[in-house]
């Protein structure tokens, strides 16, 4: 324990780094509060995730959407010539 108070006091590692380099601390501080600030808002239902959050309607509506996209590739690889045909023209 002596060794580890030791390389933290003496700026050793990242508990060292954090108690004594000012810069990081600093950043680190900035990091959390911006953090802080995103969850604030996802959990107000702001923004794209705050709604997929808050929004069940939101959610749902994009589940269906993935649901028919899926569906629909299975649809074209099962009959790919339902879906997809070329047509080519000479002259």
């Amino acid at each position: 324990m002596k060794q580890f108070t030791e390389d933290v006091n003496a700026g050793k590692g990242a508990l060292g780094v954090m108690a004594r380099d000012e810069e990081f601390a600093a950043k680190l501080k900035n990091t959390i509060s911006k953090l802080s600030a995103l969850t604030d808002q996802m959990n107000a239902g702001e923004g794209t995730v705050g709604k997929l959050f808050k929004d069940p309607s939101l959610y749902n509506n994009t589940n269906e959407l993935l649901t028919e996209t899926r569906d629909l590739i299975k649809a074209i690889r099962q009959n790919p010539k339902k879906y997809l045909t070329i047509h080519f023209k000479l002259f």
